[in-house]
């Protein structure tokens, strides 16, 4: 229910390249928030929820701010291969983060 209106605000008030990052944004905050639920029901306490999602948050925010400029720096191709590489870093470190917090 949060993606749609996003998407629609996005595209109303500034084009379709605004309708996908708040789509997107919309994404990430129920990602977050589910993330975190989890975390507190198996009883990580709320810092540790937190610890888990900040590397990989701060990853996400250092893509975005890489796709502002990327594609005119690398070409499509090399910006790209940047963003899967910046993913899978990103997955990586959420996933490790999730198992230890879980074993702690």
């Amino acid at each position: 229910g949060l993606r749609f209106p996003a998407l629609a605000l996005g595209l109303v008030v500034g084009g379709p390249m605004l309708g996908v990052q708040v789509y997107s944004l919309a994404g990430l905050a129920i990602c977050l928030y589910w993330t975190i639920w989890v975390m507190r029901l198996s009883g990580a306490s709320t810092r540790t929820a937190w610890g888990v999602v900040a590397w990989p948050l701060v990853f996400i925010i250092a893509a975005w701010a890489f796709s502002q400029v990327g594609r005119d720096a690398l070409g499509m191709t090399g910006y790209v291969a940047c963003a899967l590489a910046a993913s899978a870093v990103a997955a990586v470190l959420g996933g490790v983060g999730v198992v230890r917090a879980l074993r702690a």
